[in-house]
């Protein structure tokens, strides 16, 4: 049988029914060109199943990257924009940025942080922390990240998640989860609840439920972080 031209293959990929005119035979090759589809779709498949993506999250407070457990005992490690740029020279496919303590000090996020690295790298940034509406996403977007993430705001008011997937698209709004491990019961029946504010005030939300409803109101991307 004679190959199949590139032109032909394209068509058939297209499920379209073409055939090959040779010089003394006529081959209606679909069949052939459908599984050749197949298979190089599985072989895409596994390629992004075995795909790992390198992500490293900043905690930022008062403007300096820090390091804690579970928000306790933090101590200032370096500066988050060299710190930035050192996790992108070394091949980091995104950047996450998180200031840990704007919600819970009723502050706004250091936009001349996030513009900061945002000058600095060149991969995906996405951007959490004291962002309670939609007029906080658009200064973080418009400072240079890519992505806002949302957590203990969209708890409080989830419409700014739909708010945000209008405006931006979901592919912009990412949902921050923390939770932590309890009991099973009628309010959380996945034995997983919700807190915000860096832990530190329990919602008595579901966890699974409310991953649910995020995706439903448009949220793009999930963040899960555990407190247990």
């Amino acid at each position: 049988m004679k190959d199949i031209d590139s032109d032909g293959l394209k068509k058939c990929a297209r499920g379209k029914a073409h055939k090959y005119r040779g010089m003394r035979h006529t081959f209606t090759y679909a069949a052939v060109t459908r599984d050749v589809v197949q298979r190089s779709i599985w072989t895409f498949c596994e390629v992004v199943m075995i795909s790992k993506r390198i992500i490293p999250c900043l905690d930022v407070r008062d403007g300096k990257l820090t390091k804690g457990i579970k928000f306790k005992g933090n101590i200032d490690i370096g500066d988050p924009v060299e710190v930035a740029r050192e996790y992108y020279e070394q091949g980091a496919d995104e950047i996450v940025f998180y200031d840990i303590t704007a919600s819970s000090d009723k502050r706004d996020i250091m936009i001349d942080v996030v513009r900061r690295v945002a000058e600095t790298i060149f991969i995906p940034f996405s951007v959490g922390g004291g962002i309670r509406n939609l007029d906080d996403m658009r200064k973080v977007i418009l400072a240079g990240a890519e992505k806002v993430s949302v957590n203990s705001s969209a708890v409080l008011d989830p419409k700014i998640i739909s708010q945000g997937a209008k405006a931006f698209g979901s592919q912009c709004v990412v949902l921050g989860m923390d939770v932590k491990k309890g009991d099973i019961g009628k309010q959380t029946p996945s034995g997983y609840e919700i807190v915000i504010e860096g832990g530190r005030r329990f919602t008595g939300i579901d966890a699974l439920w409310w991953a649910k409803e995020a995706e439903r109101l448009g949220a793009g991307e999930i963040c899960l972080n555990s407190r247990l």
